[in-house]
């Protein structure tokens, strides 16, 4: 797909086997996106292409047995998106309507640029598991669970070989309150226990200085 053009997909695209896909412009789907080749879509230029997944009609999956290495990717579906293997988006992720499930799978964030996922709130975000590559700056980590945005933030101010954090919301009380817990001299006995957050670090990183913020 050349730069300028769009291609509409009324309906799946099946990427077969020994296939290639690469785009600088623009295809709008409405199905399925299945990937059975190639993972990038890119051609090596300095030119960076969208996959907009816009169905109005029901919810879409990406599937295959390869990850699709998009550069952009936009979420303009009310239904929402089902990741059924990883998805890796190298520059932006779009989310303009609806939420991105990942199940055991990963939305992979390998774009360092602290705006690399846009327009996420309370009812566009991630449910599930959330790879944000990262630097010394500050994140927005938009993930949740079906029913409830868990929105998280962090500040790295410095490390030592951290390329990424794995973030996800899990549901339970993994947080029992510890004797002897009081804030101002009043004792807290009970915790929030609608969830908590997993945030870790991708294996050999050393050190890392941060800040935390979760609402």
């Amino acid at each position: 797909i050349e730069t300028g053009a769009t291609f509409n997909a009324s309906g799946n695209i099946n990427n077969l086997t020994g296939s290639s896909i690469t785009i600088d412009g623009t295809i709008n789907i409405t199905g399925t996106w299945t990937n059975n080749a190639t993972a990038s879509l890119s051609d090596g230029d300095a030119t960076y292409g969208s996959v907009k997944f816009i169905s109005t009609t029901a919810s879409q999956t990406i599937a295959g047995s390869a990850t699709t290495i998009f550069e952009n990717l936009e979420l303009n579906n009310s239904f929402g998106l089902t990741l059924s293997l990883d998805a890796d988006i190298s520059r932006t992720l779009t989310l303009t309507s609806g939420k991105i499930t990942t199940g055991v799978n990963k939305a992979i964030i390998s774009n360092t640029a602290t705006n690399a996922i846009m327009s996420h709130d309370a009812n566009k975000y991630i449910v599930g598991n959330l790879r944000r590559y990262v630097s010394n700056a500050m994140y927005d980590l938009p993930v949740g669970t079906s029913a409830q945005y868990e929105l998280a933030n962090i500040q790295i101010n410095s490390n030592t070989g951290l390329t990424y954090i794995d973030v996800a919301f899990a549901t339970g009380n993994q947080n029992p309150v510890p004797g002897g817990l009081t804030v101002q001299g009043v004792a807290i006995v009970n915790f929030l226990n609608y969830g908590y957050w997993n945030i870790s670090g991708n294996i050999g990183f050393t050190a890392v200085n941060y800040n935390l913020g979760i609402t």
